[in-house]
């Protein structure tokens, strides 16, 4: 690492002593140093930045991700992203905003106002939030609150603070403001005049450094799923996490994730002082710079769960739930039980928007020829939508899938027995997801999350229940999981009861209830008697006869 002695530093110009600049807000700058010639006007800005900032500085790609923990240095490097590009660009426009305005008036604004010397600095209006330098270029200081605010810009660099906070519609509009051809050089001929460009109807460019920040602590959202998973480049600073970067990924994105341990500059006992007495899902966000642990998620850690296809074997007892939805989502959940292990996999799924029964169940019939699927009981599907009727001919919904030749039975709709039986089955290693055959699973169950607290860790109105949206998906995965035993060891003894539990030889031939089966018998009481029409016997209770 190089360190500057700046006491020993001299003006490259006239040898002079170097001395502290003055910063606009009137104190001596971090890193800018002037020569203490008043007539001189030499200044020298002795940052250094660590190398995964350098990458960051010399990074090719239109738009930047940088997300880290605290103190991984991420706000200093693209302060002096920022502070380059103006310096460099004449006449061009620089917009830094967060969601709310204090948001960036209490980091990136007070940090650069701290810095940046102040004889740089040709103007200043603090009610628009605007500061012009000597070349012309304009700095604004603006909230992202309304995508309508931002249509009369013409950006030469565009930066958002907190990005996690910002609303994707947000980062959109901002990219088409990104326009101000001050950050672009034209390629011109031997006589001096541009070169018009027929195939992109544009005129040549010999450099082009208009540039996107999207800054942010690791979080959910559009910031992973629209931007990281969507990256052309993916910079983790040696970490090991296996995010799924989308098959074609946009060639502009390119994104950086730094731990807090990444900045040397920081005390030794840093990452030790914060950590001590964090719950493991802010460790892994806030100082390892991990997306795949946020605060409030249902299943905190369903992403060590998720891992790559193999060939499932025809042994493995195949089910399926669904979640059906008229205007939301569609989703098919198909799973695979591995009962000598006693393990389940999530194999694959069905996912679709205004979809008829008709065509579902044309689906559903493609994805049963391709796993071989014969479930060792019927497939079930929401208990809201099964015996929903329709307002034409009354006929269910339930019996429109009959009338395709699928046979579902109610899922068992508990919501507080299914995210209980889903995180034991989670935290136990029980389950694995494939992660390739699942890509909407696994974009909902990473957002699933419960309501935000108050600011005084209190729940707010409904905070105990997860915010029922974008759930599609995650609900059918949590109606199959309802549908196995504890112990998936066990699908191999002769008849099981109505409540899951094993039974006999001579207890199959009395009287039950086989109407449900509810892996949760124990916290149950017994249902009425009513007289089964048949029982399941065999294989995982596999093959149906008659009761009498």
């Amino acid at each position: 690492m190089i360190y500057i002695d700046k006491s020993k530093l001299r003006c490259p110009r006239c040898g002079s002593i170097m001395k502290p600049a003055v910063s606009i807000n009137e104190v001596e700058s971090k890193f800018w140093m002037r020569c203490s010639q008043g007539n001189c006007h030499t200044f020298i800005d002795t940052y250094m930045p660590l190398p995964h900032q350098e990458r960051i500085h010399t990074d090719p790609h239109r738009y930047l991700g940088v997300f880290g923990g605290y103190g991984s240095g991420k706000t200093q490097c693209t302060i002096k992203d920022d502070e380059k590009h103006m310096l460099i660009t004449p006449n061009g426009t620089t917009i830094v905003g967060a969601a709310i305005l204090p948001q960036v008036e209490e980091t990136w604004e007070k940090d650069w106002a701290n810095d940046f010397p102040k004889e740089f600095i040709k103007k200043q209006n603090k009610q628009k939030k605007s500061y012009q330098l000597i070349n012309g270029h304009t700095l604004l200081i603006r909230a992202y609150y309304d995508e309508e605010v931002l249509r009369s810009l013409n950006a030469s660099r565009v930066h958002i603070v907190e990005a996690s906070a910002v609303d994707l519609e947000i980062f959109t509009q901002l990219k088409t403001r990104l326009r101000n051809d001050a950050g672009t050089l034209r390629s011109t001929d031997s006589s001096g005049n541009p070169i018009f460009d027929p195939e992109t109807d544009t005129f040549a460019l010999e450099a082009d450094w208009r540039k996107g920040i999207i800054e942010s602590n690791p979080s959910a959202g559009w910031i992973r799923d629209s931007f990281l998973l969507d990256s052309h480049k993916l910079d983790l600073n040696g970490a090991d996490y296996n995010y799924a970067i989308k098959s074609n990924p946009n060639p502009t994105y390119s994104s950086y994730v730094i731990p807090t341990k990444a900045n040397s500059y920081l005390p030794p006992t840093f990452y030790e002082d914060n950590a001590r007495n964090k719950p493991d899902w802010w460790v892994k966000r806030y100082l390892e710079g991990s997306f795949d642990y946020a605060e409030g998620l249902v299943y905190p850690n369903i992403f060590g769960r998720f891992i790559t296809s193999f060939e499932i074997p025809d042994s493995y007892l195949r089910l399926v739930a669904m979640d059906y939805g008229i205007r939301d989502a569609t989703a098919f959940i198909f799973g695979a039980i591995d009962d000598v292990n006693g393990v389940l996999y999530i194999i694959d799924e069905i996912y679709q928007n205004n979809m008829n029964a008709k065509a579902l169940a044309k689906l559903y019939r493609e994805k049963q020829h391709l796993y071989n699927i014969n479930p060792y009981r019927l497939p079930v599907m929401d208990g809201r939508s099964i015996n929903k009727r329709n307002d034409l001919d009354l006929r269910t919904i339930g019996d429109l899938f009959k009338d395709e030749g699928i046979w579902f039975e109610p899922a068992q709709m508990a919501l507080e027995a299914r995210l209980t039986r889903l995180n034991e089955l989670i935290e136990s290693k029980k389950i694995f997801i494939f992660k390739d055959k699942c890509p909407n699973l696994y974009r909902e169950i990473m957002n699933y999350k419960f309501p935000d607290r108050n600011s005084d860790d209190t729940l707010k109105a409904g905070g105990d229940k997860p915010v029922d949206k974008n759930n599609h998906a995650v609900n059918a995965l949590e109606f199959l999981a309802m549908e196995i035993p504890a112990d998936m060891k066990k699908l191999k003894p002769l008849a099981y009861d109505g409540f899951g539990r094993v039974i006999t030889p001579y207890e199959a031939r009395r009287p039950i209830n086989r109407s449900r089966y509810n892996p949760y018998a124990d916290f149950y009481k017994p249902q009425k008697y009513k007289e089964p029409e048949s029982i399941f016997v065999g294989a995982g209770g596999s093959e149906e006869i008659p009761w009498n």
